[in-house]
């Protein structure tokens, strides 16, 4: 059994048809994870799939939680291996007592070790848990928190959970706690796949510095209204005008064909955007840059919701020409929301928490009819730059962006 799932695992991974990048990755969590060396599993899946450098190492401990493992944040093994160490990924994996009864704790700490690993320029990866083997029922309710957390946190998920309930169950466990080989194959293949799906990517933001962005029309970057907290780049409360109060942000670097993920959290009745393709020149209309336009906005307040055409400035929607999909799974005002945004040539698609909500091409003669429905229907050529600069809006309204990263396509 074992073995079969190994070659399925190599088999998977080798589709990539690439070497793999050199990965760094730490484990923080219980000692299931030592019964059968997953962490070593896993590096020795990624090197027999796709070769490459991984590396590891672990701090974990039997019967304790990720609180317990954090400590005062400063002087516990688990905090000391984070800092001292250069990860490329943190991987946490939670207690099942804690996620199914202390769940608010649980949170907290994944919470805690997320921002210590961005802080580190590490990504944090949150393991789902298996249900012991005397409880299958509670494999449901462990893969909902657990990938409630990963979320809450900007984490990379681990589907463990989702899998058991996919796979044989008894092969999978050595006693009623702890993975069999078989269930230590599965786990470690899972890992590896999650953190061999980071190829490509690069972060745009470290998490705290504003390194690789400046303000608009060459201006350096407006420290006086945007600012690094909590791992976030963070507008400050204003009057709700668009440029007005310390401007918009936009990146060094210009993109022609990507994908670019990111996270965001909006105040209510709130107003922002992320725009792409972005030529740092003064705007023919406006005083916001020029370019397309992911609407960031609070559509159950902000007055802009009922503007446009259909819903066209709704969140989600390419700003005032395509409407989002009404069935968006927005997430309410204060929470983080999570985009997606693919440019491969012409088509493009803007995605919200999961969910593809716009998708077009804009070198079609359809799209073409749109823009001239819209505000910028006498900007010549519009939606027809070969590349651009990323663009943070400033409307003069409190919103935090973080986890900003970007891949050539």
């Amino acid at each position: 059994m074992a073995k079969a799932l190994l070659t399925i695992l190599l088999l998977a991974a080798a589709r990539t048809g690439h070497t793999a990048p050199e990965q760094s990755i730490l484990f923080i969590g219980s000692s299931a994870l030592g019964r059968h060396d997953v962490p070593g599993l896993v590096e020795a899946l990624a090197t027999a799939a796709n070769g490459g450098k991984w590396s590891h190492q672990s701090v974990l401990k039997s019967a304790t939680t990720l609180g317990a493992l954090y400590g005062d944040g400063k002087t516990s093994p688990a905090v000391r291996a984070l800092q001292s160490g250069r990860w490329t990924h943190v991987v946490l994996q939670e207690r099942n007592v804690e996620l199914l009864e202390r769940y608010e704790d649980a949170l907290r700490s994944a919470r805690a070790f997320a921002d210590l690993a961005r802080e580190r320029g590490a990504t944090p990866v949150y393991l789902g848990k298996y249900p012991f083997r005397s409880a299958p029922s509670s494999a449901a309710e462990l893969a909902s928190r657990c990938h409630r957390i990963a979320e809450a946190i900007g984490a990379r998920y681990v589907p463990v959970p989702e899998a058991w309930t996919r796979s044989p169950t008894k092969p999978l466990y050595d006693d009623e706690e702890h993975p069999s080989l078989a269930g230590a194959y599965v786990i470690a293949g899972l890992i590896q796949q999650v953190v061999a799906g980071e190829r490509g990517w690069r972060m745009l933001f470290d998490g705290k510095s504003t390194k690789g962005w400046r303000g608009m029309l060459g201006k350096p970057f407006p420290e006086d209204s945007w600012t690094v907290a909590n791992g976030c780049l963070q507008h400050g409360r204003g009057q709700g005008r668009e440029s007005k109060e310390g401007g918009d942000i936009l990146t060094e670097d210009q993109f022609s064909s990507f994908e670019l993920e990111l996270e965001w959290k909006l105040e209510a009745g709130g107003n922002s955007g992320i725009k792409y393709l972005v030529a740092d020149v003064p705007p023919p209309i406006g005083t916001s840059l020029v370019g397309f336009e992911y609407q960031v906005l609070d559509d159950a307040r902000h007055p802009d919701a009922k503007k446009g055409r259909d819903g066209n400035r709704t969140v989600g929607s390419l700003y005032d020409t395509i409407p989002a999909a009404t069935d968006k799974p927005a997430r309410p005002m204060g929470e983080f929301n999570q985009t997606r945004i693919i440019v491969r040539g012409g088509h493009v698609e803007h995605w919200l928490n999961g969910k593809l909500v716009v998708s077009f091409d804009r070198f079609s003669g359809q799209f073409d009819k749109l823009v001239t429905q819209s505000k910028y229907k006498d900007i010549a050529n519009f939606g027809k730059w070969a590349r651009g600069h990323i663009l943070l809006q400033d409307h003069g309204n409190e919103v935090c962006y973080r986890n900003i990263r970007i891949r050539d396509l």
